[in-house]
């Protein structure tokens, strides 16, 4: 019922089994009443998630951090100014069996916001 009430379907139901069955801290909290179904129901996807999980998004997004320095020899695409923050992610090449890598310069522009990326040759 609070399924229906919070308005999901199948694939909320679905998505609150496979979380509960990836997430063994959850599935306890639940197991020993902690959790009430209500509330179960009412967490976001990102509140379900395994620690591991959630420390592997974290290193993911960890860029992020950098925006606030100004990077030299740039300047925004968009309204030209050369307040430019850039953030470092070193991804893999497409060529299979190599273990190749190559940098990509995420950039942001600090005063209009416009965001594009450098090195993607």
């Amino acid at each position: 019922e609070a399924i229906r009430a919070r308005g999901g379907g199948p694939s909320l139901l679905r998505g609150l089994l496979a979380d509960l069955r990836r997430n063994s801290a959850l599935r306890q909290r639940v197991a020993s009443g902690s959790l009430t179904p209500e509330a179960l129901v009412a967490l976001d996807a990102d509140a379900r998630q395994t620690d591991d999980a959630r420390r592997k998004r974290a290193r993911v997004e960890a860029p992020a951090a950098l925006e606030d320095e100004v990077a030299e020899g740039y300047a925004c695409e968009s309204c030209g100014t050369k307040r430019v923050s850039v953030a470092s992610v070193a991804l893999p090449m497409t060529s299979y069996g190599t273990s190749e890598v190559r940098d990509v310069l995420f950039l942001r522009c600090l005063d209009c916001g416009h965001s594009w990326r450098d090195g993607d040759d």
